[in-house]
């Protein structure tokens, strides 16, 4: 929420500034597979899934945010 307050009060341009976009989608990812995580996953396997991957998904929004590149650490790679 407060990532859409910050888009919508600077009135930044979702095509001039993809990397808050892809933050913001990837904090929507973040959130699903933290509740599959926690409680929603039917089985221990697919909670550990969900775990691995919501912390994979964290730390690429860290380099989205750091790199204000919606490719974040895949940048350098393209």
């Amino acid at each position: 929420s407060a990532g859409v307050s910050l888009w919508a009060l600077l009135s930044l341009n979702p095509v001039h500034s993809a990397w808050l976009g892809t933050k913001l989608l990837l904090l929507l990812l973040y959130i699903v597979l933290g509740s599959l995580a926690l409680k929603r996953g039917r089985t221990p396997g697919m909670r550990r899934w969900a775990y691995a991957a919501a912390l994979v998904t964290y730390g690429f929004m860290l380099t989205v945010a750091r790199s204000h590149n919606p490719l974040g650490l895949l940048q350098g790679l393209v």
